[in-house]
C-alpha cells in the first residue's frame, strides 16, 4: 500500500490583508478586511510512504526562503 499526503499549494509565511468581495458561503460582508495567506505555487511538499518505494529522497529544491 501507497500513502500520498499532499496540498494544492504552498502558503507564504507572511499573513496579508484584503478586502472581502462576499460572495462566498464563507464570506465576511463585502468590504470586510480579512487575514489570509497567499500562494506559492511552485513550493509545496508531499509525503510519500510505503508501498515499496525507496525512502529519504529529494526531489527538487526551493531557494533558502521556500518560495520558488
Amino acid at each position: 500500500m501507497l500513502v500520498v499526503v499532499t496540498g494544492e499549494f504552498g502558503r507564504t509565511p507572511k499573513i496579508s490583508f484584503d478586502r472581502s468581495t462576499g460572495a462566498g458561503d464563507a464570506s465576511a460582508p463585502a468590504g470586510t478586511l480579512q487575514p489570509g495567506r497567499d500562494h506559492w505555487p511552485r513550493a509545496f511538499s508531499n509525503i510519500w510512504a510505503g508501498g515499496g518505494i525507496q525512502t529519504g529522497g529529494i526531489i527538487g529544491a526551493t531557494d533558502k526562503r521556500g518560495e520558488e
